[in-house]
Order: C-alpha cells, then sequence, then structure tokens
C-alpha cells in the first residue's frame, strides 16, 4: 500500500536519496539524461545499454556533473530475457535491491505495409514491446522478492495514442506498452509498486533530426520541411529536449507522484491538445 504524504515535508518527497534505480537504455539521448537527473535527485545508478561504451560515458558525466554519486555501467540486451535478468543481479550485488527502473530502450523503422519485411517488425517489436515487458516483469519480480515499494517507469510515446502511417512495429508496440502499463499498475499497486508510462512528443536528437531522411529518403531540403511542420504543432514552440523527458522520470520516481499510477505523463508541448 501507498502511505499517505500528506506531512511530508516538499524537499523530502522530492529526493531520491538511499534509492537504487536502473535506467535501460542509459547511454544516449532520453535515457542518458534521465540517467544524470536521477543521480542528481540522489539516486544510486545503474545505466545499462547495449553498446558498452555508451554506458560508461553516461557514468563519466554523472561523475563529472553530480561528484559523489554512486554510478554503474552495466550491459543488456533487453530482447533477451537472460540478460535482462543478469542485469538485475548485477544491480542488486553492485548497488543494493532495486527500488526504480526506467526504460527508454527503443527502435523505430519505416516503410509502406507492402515492403515491410519480417525482420523489421521482429526487430522492432523485439525492442521496444518485448524489451518493456522483460525489464518490467525482472523489476517487479525483485521490488515483490524484497518487499519493498517501487516505480517502474516506461517510455511510450504519442504513438501509443495515435495512428502513424508506415510506422507499424513502432506504433503497435507503444499501444502495447501502453496496455503493460495499465495492467501492471493494476497487479502491482496493492504490493506499493507503482507503474507510470511518460509519453514524449518529438525530442531533439541526432537520431531525430536524421529520421526523416532515413525512414522517408527525404532530401535536406524536404526534411528541414518535415521538421518545420512539426514543430509547428508544438503549442509551446519547440521540439522536446532529453532533459524534458529526464525531469519527468525523476517526479514520476519520487514520492511528488506518490499517488499516479497506470497513467501516462504526457511530455509534449502541447501536441496532444492539437
Amino acid at each position: 500500500m501507498i502511505p499517505d504524504f500528506t506531512d511530508v515535508a516538499l524537499s523530502r518527497l522530492w529526493s531520491l536519496d538511499g534509492r537504487v534505480a536502473v535506467v535501460t537504455g542509459g547511454g544516449s539521448g532520453m535515457g542518458q539524461a534521465t540517467s544524470l537527473r536521477l543521480a542528481e535527485a540522489g539516486a544510486a545508478v545503474a545505466v545499462a545499454d547495449i553498446v558498452a561504451d555508451k554506458a560508461k560515458e553516461t557514468v563519466d558525466l554523472i561523475g563529472q556533473r553530480v561528484p559523489g554519486a554512486r554510478a554503474v555501467p552495466l550491459t543488456v540486451d533487453v530482447t533477451e530475457p537472460a540478460s535482462v535478468h543478469a542485469l538485475g543481479d548485477a544491480v542488486t550485488e553492485l548497488l543494493g535491491p532495486v527500488d526504480i527502473w526506467v526504460n527508454t530502450a527503443w527502435l523505430s523503422s519505416s516503410g509502406s505495409i507492402a515492403d515491410y519485411s519480417d525482420e523489421m517488425w521482429r526487430q522492432g517489436i523485439g525492442v521496444n514491446l518485448d524489451g518493456s515487458f522483460y525489464t518490467a516483469r525482472e523489476a517487479a519480480k525483485r521490488m515483490l522478492a524484497a518487499g519493498r515499494r517501487g516505480v517502474i517507469i516506461l517510455v511510450t510515446s504519442g504513438s501509443a495514442h495515435h495512428g502513424r502511417a508506415r510506422r507499424y512495429q513502432y506504433v503497435a508496440a507503444k499501444h502495447g506498452t501502453l496496455g503493460l502499463v495499465r495492467s501492471l499498475a493494476l497487479e502491482l499497486g496493492p504490493a506499493g509498486i507503482r507503474v507510470v508510462a511518460i509519453a514524449p512528443a518529438a525530442t531533439d536528437t541526432p537520431g531525430y533530426r536524421a529520421a526523416p531522411a532515413r525512414f522517408s529518403g527525404a532530401d535536406a531540403e524536404q526534411a528541414k520541411r518535415l521538421l518545420d511542420d512539426t514543430i509547428a504543432k508544438m503549442a509551446l514552440g519547440r521540439l522536446a529536449q532529453a532533459d524534458d523527458i529526464a525531469r519527468a522520470a525523476v517526479f514520476a520516481a519520487s514520492d511528488m507522484a506518490g499517488f499516479i499510477t497506470g497513467s501516462t505523463i504526457h511530455v509534449d508541448g502541447g501536441v496532444d491538445a492539437s
């Protein structure tokens, strides 16, 4: 059961001191920004990525920006249950029982339905949906076994709430992840474990800026026009930054969000309002 936080000071509600957080996909973009902010809030952070060097880069950044923070780089393939389980073991051994698990790993692809290959479908579902399930399951098993309140955060997308032509595996997986969040919240709530989705809109990362050309074959001028059209839909007038999503994750992980579960936090600059 989640306690009543009415008489708890705001400074304590925001603090993640003494908590252990795992960030899968923590080597770049939203995952890197989230790892940094969790460390700043006081958590010990396991930064896990399929690329070992990327995880180490994030841990090095944490060391520079948050002196004294506890952070370790680890490798994981979120599409492989054994790899996710091994990650859980490593985190528990190095940092202690898991209190917070944030999954930011993702993979996107685009193609017409007539040409959409089995490989594109399976790879995307593997990272985006299977990865969400395997990481959430591992987090839940460990939190339940330890008898600890905890928070599982799955990064979805605005695509979990809309259709998008040509982005079939991504949209299907994000819809599935949203259903997973809602269903997990119902089972785990009585144990004091919250499950929250974060749905970013277009986020200004190198990968996103390269996407129009990669997914649609657009030239530089067309890619700029696509980007401008996207920004025009943002009520706040800019793309999301990775840190916008990271701050939402810290909020969701903290006791400030202690009565939020099964819900989606939209970090989209007003796109959903349109």
